[in-house]
């Protein structure tokens, strides 16, 4: 998006103080386990599906990404796109 270090640490920093930041637990751990291997996932992939993961566990349904594709293997999973906010 173009921003320099310290905006993007700026940034996070109010995104952290307006977000609900989730814990990571055995039960994530145990649906990252399924989901990885109930759809073959592999290399990078892996890590969206440690994302997707954590909001199953914690019946968190929408994501905000760039790579809405990464995503659209996973059921119950709302996609939603950043320039859906941004001006």
């Amino acid at each position: 998006m173009g921003y320099s270090i310290a905006e993007t640490a700026a940034e996070v920093a109010e995104l952290i103080e307006t977000v609900r930041l989730i814990p990571d637990d055995p039960l994530t751990a145990q649906v990252w386990m399924r989901l990885v291997t109930e759809h073959q996932v592999k290399g990078a992939q892996v890590h969206n599906a440690r994302l997707v993961a954590g909001m199953k566990a914690h019946r968190i349904r929408e994501i905000l990404t760039f790579n809405g594709r990464d995503f659209a293997r996973y059921s119950g999973i709302v996609v939603i796109a950043p320039g859906q906010y941004l001006t």
